[in-house]
This record gives C-alpha cells, structure tokens and sequence, in this order.
C-alpha cells in the first residue's frame, strides 16, 4: 500500500491533487471553447475546407494545439504549409477566443 511520511507531505500531495483536478475542470469546461476560427491566404482551398480541417472550430481553449491544427492541414493536397495562431482574450474582451490560421 503507498503511504506518505509526515503530515506536511500529505497535505502537499492532496493540494497538489486539488489543483490537478481543477486545471482539468477548466481545461474541459463548456465556458472556454474556441469561438471563432479565421482562415487567411486560402488560394486554393476554401477557408470552410481549412477551418474544418484543423479541427479547432468548438474545441476547449486550453485543449486546443496550433501544432496539431498545423498537421491537419498541411494533410490536404492542396496546402503546401500553414501557420497557425492561437490567441487567447483581452482583459476588456474576456468572452472572445480566436484562432487564425494563414494557409499558403
């Protein structure tokens, strides 16, 4: 059976438990999804194709990797490369969450 020695580990082995728990409360919460997805540069795929294909569009914000959206997209055949941007809100525009993608 695992036992932790001493009271001061115990109380630092739950806090740490805590604040596990809730970094994945709010990393899967419904209130931080990504809200708008904005396609640049799309010559010959269309910005739709390109948004769908990252797979951003809905995601939760802190779930959402530019790095994974970047391998979607550079799947379809008619995208030679792509930069994708993931900015997180202003203070005074706390609700927004956007992502710009720019497809060449």
């Amino acid at each position: 059976m695992f036992r932790i020695k001493g009271p001061a580990r115990a109380g630092a082995a739950l806090i740490a438990i805590a604040c596990a728990g809730a970094l994945l409360v709010i990393a899967l919460a419904d209130l931080a999804r990504v809200e708008e997805v904005v396609v640049e540069g799309a010559k010959h795929v269309s910005r739709d194709a390109a948004r769908s294909q990252s797979g951003l569009d809905g995601v939760p914000t802190f779930l959402a990797s530019a790095a994974y959206a970047r391998v979607q997209l550079r799947a379809l055949p008619a995208v030679r490369d792509a930069r994708v941007e993931i900015v997180l809100p202003k203070a005074e525009d706390s609700r927004r969450r956007d992502i710009s993608i720019e497809v060449k």
